[in-house]
């Protein structure tokens, strides 16, 4: 998609993944940089393995303002030529993700 946006859709495990995460300050930050850039290009993302379809993202941790946050791990598919469902995100241990 040469310099347009995918319209992202969530699913309802997604929902509620963020929502349990989105009690630490600043995943809104996170998830907002880690969801633009699959919005943008989402074909450089890792693909799965055994899914044919489905990509991860994953996030470093950070600080910003005293407050920790976590790596990030994101599913999602491309649904059509126009849409990315993000389908779960999770914090993980990035020692032992390989």
């Amino acid at each position: 998609m040469d310099g347009n946006s995918y319209t992202l859709r969530n699913s309802k495990l997604f929902d509620k993944q963020a929502e349990e995460i989105g009690e630490i300050r600043h995943i809104d930050e996170a998830l907002l940089i880690l969801t633009f850039a699959i919005s943008r290009n989402p074909d450089p993302f890792p693909t799965v393995p055994g899914y044919e379809n489905i990509k991860i993202a994953k996030t470093d941790a950070y600080m910003r303002n005293e407050v920790s946050v976590p790596p990030l791990r994101l599913w999602f598919q491309q649904v059509d030529e126009n849409t990315i469902e993000l389908m779960a995100i999770e914090p993980y241990e990035k020692e032992t993700d390989g």
